[in-house]
């Protein structure tokens, strides 16, 4: 085969590949049919959910035993500690016992709160192959640090404070 034969076969499959790149690129950011969302919530839950064990569910009369304690202890610890601090307004919001699925569905709902105003941004955003793609990288991602972090540090994790 001579050189020059060669040299346009590889400008050919060059350029075919090329080619391939951009319509792969127009085709991932082109507007598609549909809502765009950024986070897709339900997806983030079930993520973090399928990490945990089934076992380390609290049925209901366990966790009716549990805030019943705590709330005792609460009782007993509050003049005592309000002393110490100097008081507070307002009042303390009920002791809830949470087994480590209880703590994804808390938690999921305080980010939800504390991204909504992002969020909000998707109103304005096209739907796309690539927003979905980043949505899907995005949901894995977060569901799996909150499915990490529920079987790590239960109950000394606030994500609000990050």
């Amino acid at each position: 085969m001579a050189y020059s034969t060669r040299r346009a076969l590889r400008n050919l499959a060059a350029g075919m590949a090329l080619g391939a790149v951009a319509f792969a690129v127009v085709d991932a950011v082109r507007p598609r049919p549909g809502r765009a969302r950024i986070i897709d919530w339900e997806e983030i839950r079930d993520a973090a959910l399928r990490r945990l064990d089934p076992a380390d569910a609290i049925d209901a009369r366990r966790r009716r035993t549990l805030e019943t304690r705590y709330r005792k202890l609460a009782a007993d610890l509050e003049q005592p500690l309000l002393e110490f601090v100097g008081g507070m307004q307002g009042s303390f919001p009920p002791f809830q016992a949470l087994d480590r699925f209880g703590w994804v569905d808390l938690n999921v709902g305080i980010m939800r709160d504390a991204l909504d105003p992002i969020v909000q941004l998707e109103e304005r955003l096209p739907n796309s192959r690539f927003l979905e793609f980043g949505r899907g990288l995005l949901d894995s991602y977060i569901g799996l640090i909150l499915g990490f972090l529920s079987k790590r540090v239960l109950g000394q994790y606030d994500p609000q404070l990050l």
